[in-house]
């Protein structure tokens, strides 16, 4: 018996926002403020893990990371993470703000998201008058990105690697299934995600019913997270590193 096919949207949103100086304080949960940037894009923490120089969320739609003078975040689903800006907003000096980007690839589900890209740039506007950009054919794969930097501000040599990956080989789906594997280390392992890296990472990794998995692993102040979406006719998983 074929099992029901279970629309998710695992193409991603993604949120950058980039300081001038590092604000004392930011990583402190301070009144619960993280909880309230997840539910904002009604998503909720999971669990969370830290190095001496940044915290990462496991969220229940992908990933937070905060440092000093950085927040990155991560969500899928019909999460509406453009909603996390304006309270992150409440606690950020816009005046200590270097850059911020946000992006979304072309969704398989466009018609369940609640807002569009043009919307959300609306809403980034009401904070940061930036430049959108489409990278890709409009037909094809694309991936829509906003950028603002403060006038004058000299660009850091940094680099960020990102994968982003649609109609997953059935033959490597089920390590990211409940029937397929018990845990989410088993899945880890499994796959070969934990040996990404020669180095010993911190990881923490969540393993979703009935199928879904997210591993965020840390370092220092570096990362990298992964998201798998296995189902059929809708498979998709993402890789995103410093």
């Amino acid at each position: 018996m074929n099992e029901p096919f279970i629309p998710f949207e695992g193409p991603e949103k993604k949120l950058e926002i980039i300081l001038t100086q590092p604000q004392p304080g930011l990583r402190f949960n301070e009144n619960g403020r993280w909880e309230k940037v997840a539910q904002a894009s009604k998503a909720k923490i999971l669990s969370k893990i830290s190095t001496d120089t940044m915290d990462a969320y496991l969220l229940s739609e992908s990933s937070l990371f905060v440092w000093d003078s950085w927040i990155l975040m991560i969500t899928c689903g019909k999460t509406t993470l453009i909603d996390a800006l304006a309270e992150i907003m409440t606690f950020i000096d816009k005046n200590n703000v270097d850059y911020v980007f946000y992006e979304r690839k072309n969704f398989m589900y466009p018609l369940e998201q609640p807002s569009d890209f043009e919307q959300d740039v609306a809403v980034i506007s009401r904070f940061f008058s930036g430049k959108s950009y489409r990278l890709g054919p409009a037909n094809e794969d694309h991936l829509h990105v906003f950028y603002w930097s403060r006038p004058g501000v000299i660009p850091e040599e940094d680099t960020t690697f990102q994968i982003l990956m649609n109609d997953l080989d059935p033959t490597v789906t089920d390590f990211f299934s409940a029937k397929g594997v018990k845990t989410p280390r088993e899945a880890g392992k499994s796959s070969g995600l934990y040996s990404i890296y020669k180095e010993k990472m911190l990881t923490d990794d969540y393993l979703f019913l009935p199928c879904g998995y997210s591993l965020n692993s840390i370092k220092g102040n570096k990362y990298y997270t992964v998201h798998v979406t296995p189902q059929p006719n809708g498979s998709y998983a993402s890789f995103d590193t410093n």
